[in-house]
């Protein structure tokens, strides 16, 4: 009796699909095999312990056969099932092997190798991994890469630069941006969108480089955040990219309780401010026809509610920080504003901007009629 045969009486369950692998390998159909692999791998009743000696007595015979992407996920996931992290890097080190001609399947492993380093702390490794893989995506660009391979990488970029050790809100921000453009959310389960959405949230917050919100904002995965106990940042995130002071207002007093048991309002409670107020401007800016943005002292700090003497200084941190360009008027306390920062626009000021276009329109109209009357021979 082979193997798949005792696997296969000892579960009924799933006597189908073993009887089809027995099949299809002696028929040599690789491809269809891998298909008949991945469903038993997605399957709960599979997954619970068998998975070490399905390799050993079975997979293992044709590895080298099979899709090399498929084989380097099928190893991730036998590589779980050994009880330590010095186990699973030694049996994904010997499936490098089966993957030495292909580059995208080492690396997925490499990634998964990545990960069980995080756990005994060698950032020293993961490090240098994200470097040399980094240095592999410049040179070939994403477009050379599967999803899958990029949405791993920025998930080992993502667990690096968010651990304690290493607490880089920026790097952690940007990776778990890229990892969302690579993911699909329907492969995740409710609480890592959650999770993901929480973390992501307090580093656009926290980090004193990020004033930019909508990438997130826009992105569906902030919505899961809705009717949990993270409701409260879901809304402030709202407030911060929609500059609405009035909003913020009523968050913070509707959230009280829960807001200032987080670190992050006692700790950074300047950089927020600061952040608001910048947010604040740019969306008072941005609301004003392109010419129509010389905005005077008096009404940026009603809109602000700052005091005048500090409007100079919040504008001219705005044009440090590359959100607006244009001069300053101390003489006559005015804002001259020539540029503002592209916003990824909420539905809200996307109704702002189908206005502004309609009076523009309007106007158009008005010069065209204007022209028709004064120079009517020239429209004969």
């Amino acid at each position: 009796m082979t193997y798949i045969d005792k696997l296969s009486q000892d579960n009924p369950d799933l006597s189908g699909e073993l009887l089809q692998l027995k099949t299809l390998s002696e028929r040599k159909l690789w491809h269809e095999l891998s298909i008949i692999v991945e469903q038993l791998f997605d399957n709960p009743l599979f997954l619970n312990n068998e998975l070490i000696p399905f390799y050993t007595n079975f997979l293992k015979q044709f590895e080298n056969k099979i899709d090399p992407i498929k084989f380097a996920l099928f190893a991730n996931t036998i590589s779980k099932q050994y009880s330590n992290v010095d186990e699973r890097v030694l049996f994904l080190e010997q499936c490098l092997i089966t993957l030495k001609q292909n580059l995208e399947g080492r690396m997925l492993v490499r990634f998964e190798i990545s990960r069980n380093k995080l756990m005994t702390n060698d950032f020293e490794f993961v490090k240098e991994l994200i470097e040399t893989t980094q240095n592999i995506l410049n040179e070939k660009g994403t477009s050379f890469f599967k999803t899958i391979v990029l949405s791993s990488f920025y998930n080992v970029c993502c667990l690096y630069y968010k651990n304690e050790a290493v607490n880089s809100s920026l790097e952690f921000y940007q990776s778990g941006m890229l990892f969302l453009t690579f993911t699909d959310l329907e492969k995740m389960t409710k609480e890592e969108k959650i999770q993901l959405a929480f973390e992501l949230g307090i580093a656009a917050l926290s980090d004193p480089k990020i004033f930019s919100f909508g990438e997130l904002v826009k992105h569906d995965i902030l919505i899961h955040m809705k009717d949990t106990e993270h409701e409260w940042l879901y809304q402030l995130l709202i407030a911060y990219h929609s500059g609405d002071m009035e909003r913020y207002q009523q968050v913070i007093e509707k959230y009280s309780s829960t807001i200032e048991k987080n670190s992050i309002f006692t700790d950074k409670s300047k950089l927020l401010k600061d952040k608001l107020i910048t947010s604040c401007l740019i969306e008072l800016i941005f609301k004003r026809p392109s010419n129509d943005r010389n905005v005077k002292f008096e009404e940026i700090s009603k809109a602000l509610n700052i005091s005048i003497e500090e409007v100079e200084f919040v504008s001219m941190k705005a044009m440090s920080l590359g959100l607006l360009k244009g001069k300053i008027d101390q003489v006559n306390k005015i804002l001259r504003v020539t540029w503002v920062i592209t916003r990824v626009l909420t539905n809200e000021q996307i109704k702002i901007m189908k206005n502004r276009l309609g009076l523009w329109t309007e106007k158009v109209n008005e010069k065209i009629l204007l022209l028709e009357n004064e120079t009517p021979d020239l429209f004969k």
